[in-house]
């Protein structure tokens, strides 16, 4: 287990202990997601952009292709139906978080939101641990499915979505994070 120093506030107040990685951290989690979730699907509209000659010559896809219908962040910003991409887009986004989190340990996202991926003892998750715990992510963000990483992440005490259960991860405040994690 890496060591990890106490961190103080302004006033001297401890605000993290030398235990584990702090990880109350919910609502700037969400802003994270929100953030990350805005990003992806700006470079997955880039992507399925030049292919929209192609989903015209599909035609009408029913409730999918009807913008009063569906409400996904591609069509919202791009004024198109994303059903027939899925194939493409969802490991676009998958990556987009695996190759960030796997890099850099956070994601643009969780960096404005002051947060990290760490393993649960607080060092570098590495690769596996982070392909792993992206794997369910087109699962939790599901349109019907997106509320019950919430409720997994609310009634977990680390507060850890169902992938970073089966990672052995956890998304904490950068600050209880050792300074050895950033060299």
């Amino acid at each position: 287990m890496a060591a990890n120093a106490t961190i103080l506030d302004q006033a001297g107040r401890t605000l993290y202990g030398d235990s584990a990685p702090y990880t109350k951290v919910v609502t700037r989690r969400l802003l994270a997601f929100i953030l990350d979730s805005f990003l992806a699907s700006l470079v997955a509209g880039a992507v399925t952009q030049p292919l929209t000659p192609l989903h015209l010559a599909i035609g009408p896809l029913g409730s999918f292709g009807s913008a009063s219908r569906s409400g996904s962040m591609l069509q919202l910003l791009f004024g198109k139906p994303v059903a027939p991409f899925w194939p493409l887009v969802a490991p676009l986004v998958v990556a987009y978080f695996i190759v960030c989190e796997a890099a850099f340990g956070l994601t643009p996202g969780k960096r404005l939101a002051g947060l990290r991926v760490t393993r649960v003892d607080g060092t570098r998750a590495g690769l596996w641990p982070v392909v792993v715990r992206n794997l369910l992510r087109p699962i939790e963000a599901w349109d019907s499915t997106v509320w019950l990483g919430g409720i997994v992440i609310l009634f977990s005490s680390r507060r850890q979505r169902s992938g970073d259960h089966l990672a052995g991860t956890v998304v904490a405040d950068v600050r209880s994070v050792p300074a050895s994690y950033l060299s």
